[in-house]
């Protein structure tokens, strides 16, 4: 399948955003959309991809959003951004699933890039659904299902937050879809300062030299 659209896979699927991509020997990228296992590859005016449902991957990779649109009024607003946007063009911000995208960001706090695909992946190999050649980003369900082998995820400090994390969502204390009617300037944010489980960002100083220290024992 073929999608039209100015992207470039490199930087947008490796640079940390999301962790279920793996780069193939061949340059294409492997990686894992909801329940499906899709590959795509850079073609001379976008992508060409197999597996997965058309329309999702299309959403996924953002394909209806005017990048240069959009990056020109970023750029308009903040130079610094406009130097760095020249240096990365065709790099998309993707539309991950939100618990997926939510469940990820806790597990980033305070690791790099390399070790939060290990966890991610760990997750889910451990509690996702079987999709063949991979897994998929469990449920919150899936997760309290088999908590008890959460210690196998080599999670460190994160273990505790993710499994609470899973319980609100499970709960409905944590709702996704109504956090999308928010105001994202002021509401949204003080929301999620409420959760404990909820990391407020992965520079935060707070904790961060334990945190490191249990890391490097894992």
């Amino acid at each position: 399948m073929e999608l039209k659209m100015e992207i470039a896979l490199d930087p947008t699927l490796g640079c940390g955003q999301a962790h279920r991509w793996r780069k193939q020997a061949d340059g294409s990228w492997q990686g894992v959309i909801g329940n499906s296992v899709v590959t795509m590859c850079q073609t001379s005016d976008g992508v060409s991809f197999e597996g997965g449902d058309p329309a999702a991957v299309r959403e996924y990779l953002r394909a209806d959003d005017d990048l240069r649109e959009i990056i020109g009024c970023i750029s308009m607003a903040d130079p610094y951004v406009a130097e760095l946007s020249s240096k990365c063009p065709g790099l998309r911000i993707l539309k991950q699933p939100e618990w997926e995208c939510l469940g990820t960001y806790l597990l980033a706090t305070n690791v790099n890039v390399k070790r939060i695909a290990k966890m991610v992946e760990s997750v889910c190999d451990h509690f996702g659904t079987d999709l063949g050649e991979r897994r998929a980003f469990p449920t919150p369900k899936q997760i309290l299902d088999g908590r008890e082998c959460i210690g196998e995820c080599r999670l460190g400090f994160r273990e505790s937050r993710f499994i609470e994390l899973a319980e609100r969502m499970e709960s409905g204390d944590i709702d996704l879809e109504r956090m999308k009617e928010l105001d994202y300037r002021l509401r949204g944010p003080l929301r999620f300062r409420k959760a404990r489980s909820v990391p407020r960002g992965r520079a935060h100083p707070e904790g961060r030299g334990e945190h490191l220290r249990r890391d490097r024992e894992l």
